[in-house]
Order: structure tokens, then sequence, then C-alpha cells
């Protein structure tokens, strides 16, 4: 007597198979995109800042340590950031450090109106379409990339962090 499966049998083997071999390459497949993270290079980015001027980053700021600052208006955080990122860019320009903070899709009116009196002296760049965020692979606010002289990226941070904390990372790079 010769087994044989049904036709029920038969579809209900191919479906659970067919679902295994979806499953299993959903697992295995990597990502076609990889955000950046420590001991990568800094990917390129170009934005314009708060004047209207053009912005490439590593471009003429290579052989500094640079520091990408993401933040939005709605980060209580932020503000405190920025006020520390301005205090540490005066006492560490001239050694060759470059913050750039990037605002995440707003715009120019609330930026500015979110600054005030700060007025920073470093550039505040605009990502007004929040490109740079997802090439950075940036899923909350605040983030902060820091990057060695070479434009390899030493810490990545999420979440606030204070004058303190880094003054004691830039100290490790200058």
């Amino acid at each position: 007597m010769r087994s044989m499966m049904n036709r029920r049998d038969f579809l209900r083997y191919t479906a659970a198979y067919t679902i295994t071999l979806a499953t299993d390459a959903l697992w295995t497949t990597r990502p076609a995109f990889a955000a950046p993270g420590v001991g990568d290079a800094l990917p390129s980015l170009a934005l314009p800042d708060l004047k209207g001027n053009h912005v490439a980053i590593p471009g003429g700021f290579g052989g500094k340590v640079i520091l990408l600052h993401f933040w939005a208006t709605w980060c209580s955080y932020c503000i405190n950031e920025m006020t520390s990122l301005e205090f540490l860019y005066k006492n560490f320009e001239k050694k060759g450090f470059s913050p750039f903070s990037v605002n995440v899709g707003q715009k120019r009116d609330a930026i500015e109106s979110y600054l005030g009196k700060l007025r920073p002296t470093y550039p505040i760049l605009l990502d007004a379409d929040s490109s740079t965020v997802k090439t950075f692979g940036v899923t909350g606010i605040p983030t902060t990339f820091i990057t060695d002289r070479k434009g390899i990226i030493r810490y990545k941070i999420l979440g606030e962090i204070t004058t303190t904390g880094l003054r004691k990372i830039l100290l490790t790079l200058l």
C-alpha cells in the first residue's frame, strides 16, 4: 500500500514550508542600510546653517574633532547641551574642536525663537527633511556623535550629556 498525501495535506505542507522560508529570509537578511557607529568613519553630510551658508562635513574640518549634536526645539535637554557646546567651543576651538548642532525637521523661525538669547557662535545646521537623521540612524533626541581627528566616530551618546562629561571626552581626543 502506497502512502500518498491528499490534496489538503499537500496544501498545508506547502503553506507551512513557504511561511518557514519567508520567515527565515526576514530574519537572516541584512538590512540594506546600517547606521554608522563607534569605530566607523563619519558619513559625509552637507546642510545649510542658520545664516544660509552651505556646510559640508567633514569637508574643511578634516583633522579636527567633530561633534554632531542632533536636537529639536521640543527637547528639554537640548538647550542645556547647546549652552555646554558653546562654552566648550570657546575653550577648545583653537585646539581643533568643531561642534555642529543639527536641528531635526523644523523651520528656521521656530529654531531662532527657541535659541532666543543663546545665539551660538558654532554652526547650527538645518536638516529640514530629516534625511541626515536617517543617514545617521538617529532614533531619539538628543543624540551626539563625536569623532577623533581622523574622522572616526569614537563616541555615540544617546540622551543628555553634561558639560563635565563632554569636557572629559574632548580632553581624550584633543
